[in-house]
């Protein structure tokens, strides 16, 4: 299955032990499917800039070393 991912679902992934983030299972879920190869995950163009941008926002001392590309 293809899923396209947006920068919500993968901020999910950098913040799941935050207790002020919904639904985390499910992103980690899919995170997961992925890793197994039961997903084929997809982003859209501006992903990567607007995931750090949140990072930056929510943890700016992680952001960077999180984003690291």
């Amino acid at each position: 299955m293809i899923l396209v991912v947006d920068a919500s679902v993968a901020v999910k992934w950098f913040l799941a032990d935050s207790p002020d983030e919904d639904h985390t299972a499910i992103a980690l879920g899919i995170f997961e499917q992925a890793v197994l190869g039961s997903y084929q995950l997809l982003q859209p163009s501006h992903f990567i800039p607007e995931v750090a941008a949140v990072l930056a926002r929510i943890e700016p001392g992680t952001a960077v070393t999180s984003v690291n590309i």
